[in-house]
């Protein structure tokens, strides 16, 4: 009788560790190399209001139909097993434990494209934001980085055929730099100033937004069909934007931080094996992404900060100070005291960014 019971219990942990081991059989590996289409749109707004300014107001940049043009890198890739061929063992390599997958990607992008908008909008004083004119992005670059570890459920499984859904978590960083056409605010500023020399052709605007996220992953594999589908919500770290100007770039910085906010991201992909498990893919990707409660933080230099320098340089920096102070009243941050050494001030800031993403994918299964 006791035979009988340590026959049965060991053909019931074999049976057993045989459906775990089954079920231990997941989506294949893949790496490919991925290009596409992406296109943009961007907003940061800074909330004028407090005692540095003389009419309360909204100091607005928007950028839109700035399209972009990406390659890059993407894989996924099934974790080693931790535990070996022990399936007696409750921690032992199964479908609930060994199913752990690494997914990440990376891409760089250019863009000759887009639309710019900068300008004011007060709060007693009727100007229409759309009023002020468009300038032209003649140049941008972006670049995203994503890597996240996710575990998948096998809901459903045969030898051609896997179902899964699982969490994922993960960290992403997605960053771009603009150069945008002055030609019209660099001729007018050439009117007033003797300083062509100091003046360029172009602003730059850089903004980038980063943070760990978490999220939902479902996979579906049939054969040489797979198709992968999620959701993820993000926690930004850090969001920041940099403003330089056509004129005195290094004595005017407009720099906007925030380490608060959020984003959504969906995204699908499709792909199809042939020929030795090369894999031929096509994927959507939507993101979005808000700093909130962020601050916006305009520095100026002017002249007394030089004042130990030799009495050529601090007339040049007096000129550099006069020019501050107008560039810094058109930019409606007019400082109480512009004769000083430095000015700073602060005010609230926010930014968004809308991005939605086709790519193809060409590589290998494995």
């Amino acid at each position: 009788m006791n035979i009988l019971k340590i026959l049965s219990t060991v053909t019931l942990a074999f049976l057993i560790c045989s459906v775990v081991q089954i079920s231990a059989v997941i989506p294949d590996n893949s790496l490919d190399i991925s290009g596409g289409y992406r296109r943009d749109t961007l907003k940061s707004d800074v909330f004028l209001r407090g005692r540095h300014h003389i009419i309360d107001g909204r100091d607005a940049i928007k950028v839109t139909d700035l399209d972009f043009y990406e390659a890059g890198v993407k894989g996924l890739w099934f974790l080693p097993q931790i535990w070996d061929d022990c399936c007696c063992d409750p921690f032992s390599s199964s479908s609930y434990l060994g199913a752990f997958f690494l997914r990440g990607s990376a891409y760089w992008g250019f863009s000759s494209s887009g639309n710019w908008k900068e300008g004011l909008r007060l709060a007693d004083v009727a100007v229409s934001f759309s009023d002020v004119p468009r300038r032209k992005i003649h140049d941008g670059r972006s670049n995203d980085f994503d890597i996240a570890l996710m575990w998948l459920y096998p809901f459903f499984e045969d030898h051609t055929t896997f179902f899964g859904v699982g969490p994922s978590l993960g960290y992403s960083y997605n960053g771009i730099k603009l150069k945008v056409h002055s030609t019209e605010l660099t001729e007018l500023l050439e009117q007033f100033t003797d300083l062509s020399s100091e003046i360029h052709d172009s602003e730059t605007f850089k903004s980038s937004f980063q943070g760990t996220y978490a999220g939902v992953d479902v996979k579906y594999q049939s054969s040489d069909w797979l198709l992968s589908a999620g959701y993820e919500y993000h926690w930004v770290s850090s969001w920041r934007a940099e403003a330089k100007f056509p004129i005195f770039s290094d004595l005017l910085s407009d720099h906007r931080r925030s380490h608060r906010g959020f984003g959504n991201v969906f995204f699908a992909d499709i792909s199809y094996a042939w020929c030795n498990n090369v894999e031929l893919g096509l994927g959507v990707k939507y993101k979005f992404f808000k700093g909130t409660d962020g601050r916006r933080r305009f520095d100026s230099r002017s002249s007394s900060s030089s004042s130990s320098s030799s009495s050529s340089s601090s007339k040049s920096d007096n000129d550099s100070s006069d020019s501050t102070t107008s560039i810094s009243s058109s930019s409606s941050s007019s400082s109480s005291s512009s004769s000083s050494s430095s000015s700073r001030r602060t005010d609230k800031a926010n930014g968004t960014w809308n991005s939605i993403q086709v790519h193809v994918d060409l590589g290998f299964r494995f």
